[in-house]
């Protein structure tokens, strides 16, 4: 007998709206941290009677729920099989991991993967799963930095699966790790939440200081931190102006970028189309530092698509292998590409280079 997983339906779109509306009512109850998001998310949607029924969660993130699978979600009693927006909470370190949990659900769903599991003893994410994620065409991976974004992608996500009807998975890396309480938070504006989702928007714009160097930090996850860190020591210590981005997903800004290169080319008489990234960052010719807290070959795919100079610092780019960059390093690299565009004297790198510690790098 051939098994398949429940298909589209009214209903389904339908839960998805119940869901979608229950989430966004969630303006005081959101925690500090993406991970607490999510579940408060998942208990929010459970704790509805109308909504209790109308969506699937699956909960393999901690030991005692180490069994649980989406396996049965293929054997549904006919009257009731249609799909349903499904949350797949777990901890999955390695890309066999992964790609297993993927292969229950048929690549369909939200995978909020909570990396900092305190309880577990388990070693951490393999370096891998990050290239798979961004490698595989089914995938939309994210790496929120607050809770305000997990919501706003989890809600995209909901749209686009269960109301849109494309294809493919979302995966949220999740963090439980609360903000510096110096750094000045995102605070989502309901257009910013939108723009949290296609991939990036902005948290800071950069005061128009007539004569003053500028640059443009971008961070995704719990890097972010780190770049509003960086950008105030620039500010203060360097007189340096910064323009701070979260980037919640550098992949999706990559694929819409060479998406959108590929129709301008395809349409050369059409009025050329601008990707978001695009949109975001203009033509200013600034350099453009983005950070991540992967290794730096995911923040790296935006870097053909943006204006004027680009580095991608990631864990291993300050010479520490699995160590997130700190925004000592973030500063430096700054102040070390405003020197190579001409905007600084070269002193400032000889200066930053042993205020910051990093003689003997």
């Amino acid at each position: 007998m051939h098994f398949a997983l429940p298909s589209a339906t009214l209903q389904t779109r339908q839960a998805a709206l119940a869901c979608i509306a229950r989430l966004e009512a969630m303006e005081d109850a959101l925690a500090a941290t993406p991970a607490r998001a999510l579940e408060g998310m998942v208990a929010a949607l459970r704790g509805a009677p109308s909504l209790a029924e109308q969506a699937w969660i699956v909960r393999a993130d901690a030991p005692s729920s180490a069994a649980a699978s989406a396996w049965p979600l293929w054997f549904q009693p006919r009257e009731t099989r249609h799909e349903r927006p499904l949350f797949y909470l777990m901890h999955a370190r390695s890309i066999d991991e992964l790609r297993a949990l993927a292969l229950e659900t048929g690549e369909r769903g939200i995978f909020g993967n909570s990396v900092d599991a305190p309880a577990s003893a388990r070693p951490g994410m393999q370096p891998g799963l990050p290239l798979w994620l961004a490698a595989n065409p089914r995938c939309t991976p994210y790496d929120p930095a607050s809770a305000q974004e997990a919501r706003a992608i989890v809600t995209a996500a909901l749209r686009r699966l269960y109301v849109d009807g494309r294809q493919g998975f979302y995966y949220l890396r999740l963090h439980d790790r609360c903000p510096d309480a110096r750094a000045e938070g995102p605070d989502l504006s309901r257009q910013a939440a939108l723009e949290a989702a296609r991939g990036m928007y902005l948290v800071r714009p950069a005061s128009a200081r007539a004569g003053a160097a500028r640059v443009r930090l971008l961070g995704a996850g719990q890097a972010l931190d780190a770049v509003l860190a960086a950008g105030r020591a620039l500010r203060e210590e360097w007189n340096v102006e910064t323009e701070v981005w979260s980037c919640p997903s550098y992949t999706r800004l990559a694929r819409e970028s060479r998406a959108v290169e590929r129709w301008n080319r395809l349409h050369p008489c059409a009025p050329r189309r601008r990707s978001h990234l695009q949109r975001c960052l203009g033509t200013a010719a600034d350099p453009v530092i983005a950070v991540t807290g992967y290794d730096r070959c995911i923040a790296e795919q935006i870097g053909r698509h943006a204006p004027g100079r680009f580095l991608a610092l990631g864990a291993e780019s300050a010479g520490r292998a699995g160590t997130p960059v700190d925004a000592r390093w973030i500063a430096f690299a700054a102040l070390g590409a405003l020197v190579d565009e001409g905007r600084l004297p070269s002193r400032v790198a000889r200066e930053a280079l042993l205020r910051y510690g990093f003689g003997d790098a």
